[in-house]
């Protein structure tokens, strides 16, 4: 972790800021406190974005912390496979974070997470129901589409974020569109979920329930913000 940090540090101190912001920044036409200014501009772009946000946050956190908890205590799977499944979702997700950013940049953004989030809706209790089978093939199976379908939704929601803000709202409009939705995306299900995963089978056909609703908002809130493709941003 601590390498990759370190990696990540000298990439942003190497990388040249965009010539729109270098000139915004020349002009000295920056805020001294642009979260402010943006919230009070932009608040409803911001929020729109920050529910659009958390379709990518949820699964993700299903995938990879509630399921893991889910198999090894309720379902005793071993934790070896689990970690497994876990990480051939990643790899599945690389491959997959590719495609589906060239695909976003071809029928847009927007059409794009659309179709998504419906799939996710659509394979959420699916999802649960070859959980709950222990078979390990069906779990693998499970954990690879859906942690897909997160990677494929994380790679249009990064640069659509940014493109529903004019350059001088951008960098502050962007984070906090993604930190509020994982504020909102995660926190108050994850306190929810933990009560859920006592009640064993049952209690995950409820956890999906979870899921299904905020992937539901999520769609919502995709249909207030623009489509950027073919836009001058």
């Amino acid at each position: 972790g601590l390498i990759m940090i370190i990696i990540g540090v000298i990439i942003r101190y190497k990388t040249m800021e965009s010539p729109i912001f270098a000139k915004i920044f020349e002009e000295r036409k920056t805020s001294s406190y642009p979260a402010m200014v943006v919230l009070k501009n932009k608040f409803k772009d911001i929020i729109s974005l920050a529910g659009v946000n958390m379709a990518a946050q949820l699964p993700f956190f299903i995938a990879i912390t509630v399921m893991l908890s889910y198999m090894t205590i309720i379902l005793k799977i071993p934790t070896q496979y689990i970690t497994f499944t876990t990480v051939i979702g990643e790899i599945a997700g690389l491959f997959l974070v590719l495609l589906s950013g060239f695909l976003s940049d071809i029928i847009g953004r927007k059409k794009f997470l659309a179709s998504i989030f419906i799939i996710d809706l659509i394979f959420i209790y699916p999802y649960i129901l070859l959980i709950n089978t222990a078979n390990l093939a069906l779990i693998l199976l499970a954990q690879v589409i859906l942690m897909g379908l997160t990677f494929s939704a994380v790679s249009a929601i990064a640069p659509f974020m940014p493109e529903n803000f004019e350059a001088k709202y951008r960098a502050s409009g962007t984070g906090l569109s993604y930190q509020i939705g994982i504020l909102i995306g995660v926190l108050p299900q994850s306190l929810i979920i933990a009560y859920l995963i006592g009640l064993g089978k049952t209690g995950s056909l409820y956890i999906a329930t979870v899921v299904f609703i905020t992937l539901a908002l999520s769609l919502l809130s995709l249909f207030f913000t623009r489509e950027t493709k073919g836009k001058n941003i």
